[in-house]
């Protein structure tokens, strides 16, 4: 099977499984539930989890690689059994529940390798254990959770996300009797600490909340972190998910309905409540089904202010060069840290989202030095988070132009950026004339989808047609017909007409017609 990049590397390769800390583990020292760190070794003297549950067998239990060796698939998406192929989920549903018993002690351990040599565990210990097997097998697996109604279990993909608990595929079997779940939120655990929302996955009904944190002045926060909380199983507000601002200061969570959901915020500006991290906001008392709820936490200081002002645009007698800007931001990588991390609760994470923002400007250079030093400046053609635009600016060539992408307002969130930048002269006097050169190939032999590219020269800027004609005359196709600047310039024509049809074999004629002249060549087209 061909995995996807993200989820082959995210879920399978990703020696991170949720919480705990990639490393070699001792398995006989018993684990602290405060650091879970204590039984970290070298590699000479302790195991880790891909090898030690794939390669390695307790008395009594059975050695993994031996079950999986006679597996001809992933599972069975149509229930029953199948002659000949045991499905290789099933196979490792088995091994785990035959390897471990369900019930805990007062040691909790966080580390695959310990939680086998214990051979105990509750939710957590299991979930962590089937995502372990799974990725030692090749197969993508992560673990899920509802924190605030205290239950973990995990998803493995086969051309998509599938849940695995007991049951396999029956992602509604929380909600009927024997359960009774009441999901606040659903999430599924990503390698390094970010929370996937899965809540629609597990409830039929869900609730949207969108948090925007803010200055005093209302502007975005990005990478302000938003922890939510529900009431759990006692009553009492528990964890329910967490979220990192994108640069326009937002999170989204997907939520279950017919529940109360409190929030904080904490920033490099301020956090909200300001009082303590002990305090909560309540931000939604009675969560509805298909309802969004839009939340502004306002924290009472300044943030980052903008100091640009535009300029006219400046005016040239000799425009010498044009200078050509298309850009687009498709994606922002939102910085964040990982608030269950094992080994460090400020380990950083980066998530990518759609849609990405930037600020672009031109300035000259007195404008330029008060920008990189903190100051108020000027500029034109300016974009303010924008996420995409198209520019051109004709100028002189005597003075000195700054061309900047400034991400600046952003606190953690960078911003992915692609795009052309074309710098081009309005004459060139190394060029004498229009000129068409030779086309190549020539002869151009059409087939297995040949082209032939056509370069042409032009010496200042000006209007241009560039058409095919056959021997007799008449039009083929126009292959341009678009304002160029001064420069050598090539296009290619894949030997079809107007009506995307490949011509017959036989001599055709190139001609660029342009506001200072023409020139034409000619070519042999053979099928």
């Amino acid at each position: 099977m061909e995995v996807p990049r993200d989820i082959y590397y995210w879920y399978i390769v990703h020696p991170k499984i949720s919480d705990e800390i990639p490393a070699f583990i001792d398995p006989e020292i018993i684990e602290s539930n405060y650091s879970h760190s204590n039984n970290i070794t070298s590699p000479e003297n302790g195991y880790f989890w891909r090898d030690f549950l794939f390669n390695y067998n307790d008395p009594g239990y059975a050695l993994l690689k031996d079950l999986l060796k006679e597996c001809k698939i992933v599972w069975n998406q149509f229930g029953g059994s199948l002659p000949g192929a045991d499905p290789a989920i099933n196979v490792l549903s088995r091994w785990l529940n035959r390897s471990m018993t369900f019930t805990s002690n007062e040691e909790r351990p966080h580390q695959p390798v310990r939680i086998y040599r214990k051979h105990i565990g509750r939710c957590g210990e299991y979930g962590d254990m089937r995502a372990a097997i799974a990725r030692a097998a090749l197969i993508p697996a992560a673990n899920v959770g509802s924190y605030s109604t205290d239950h973990v279990w995990n998803e493995f993909w086969d051309q998509g996300w599938i849940h695995w608990d007991d049951a396999i595929d029956n992602p509604y079997m929380y909600l009927g009797s024997g359960w009774n779940k009441k999901f606040g939120s659903v999430f599924r655990w990503k390698s390094d600490g970010s929370f996937i929302p899965v809540t629609d996955r597990y409830t039929r009904e869900q609730s949207t909340i969108y948090i925007y944190a803010l200055d005093k002045n209302g502007n975005p926060i990005d990478g302000a972190r938003i922890i939510l909380y529900t009431p759990g199983l006692d009553g009492e507000l528990w964890f329910a998910t967490y979220g990192v601002t994108d640069i326009q200061g937002k999170v989204t969570f997907i939520v279950g309905t017919d529940r109360p959901y409190h929030a904080k915020m904490q920033s490099d500006y301020g956090n909200v409540p300001a009082c303590d991290s002990s305090h909560l906001l309540r931000i939604v008392s009675n969560s509805q089904a298909d309802r969004e709820y839009t939340v502004s936490m306002t924290i009472d200081a300044e943030g980052y202010s903008y100091l640009g002002e535009d300029m006219a645009i400046p005016q040239f007698d000799d425009k010498r060069f044009y200078l050509n800007i298309n850009y687009h931001v498709p994606f922002q990588i939102i910085r964040g840290t990982d608030i269950f991390d094992d080994l460090n609760q400020y380990a950083y994470q980066f998530i990518q989202q759609p849609v990405g923002r930037t600020n672009f400007v031109i300035m000259d250079e007195v404008n330029y030095d008060d920008f990189t030093a903190g100051n108020s400046f000027q500029g034109f053609h300016t974009s303010y988070q924008s996420k995409s635009d198209i520019i051109g600016f004709e100028f002189d060539g005597s003075s000195d132009w700054y061309c900047v992408f400034d991400n600046s307002n952003s606190l953690h969130t960078l911003q992915h950026l692609t795009g052309k930048i074309e710098l081009m002269s309005v004459y060139d006097a190394t060029i004498p004339e229009v000129a068409l050169l030779s086309n190549y190939p020539n002869p151009v032999r059409l087939k297995d989808g040949a082209e032939t590219t056509i370069t042409f020269q032009l010496p200042r800027k000006t209007n241009v047609d560039l058409t095919i004609y056959n021997i007799l005359g008449q039009e083929v196709k126009t292959l341009l017909h678009e304002l160029r600047y001064a420069g050598e310039f090539n296009i290619t024509w894949d030997g079809k007409d107007t009506n995307n049809r490949l011509v017959p074999t036989g001599v055709y004629l190139c001609r660029i017609a342009t506001d200072h002249g023409d020139a034409f060549s000619k070519m042999l087209i053979i099928h």
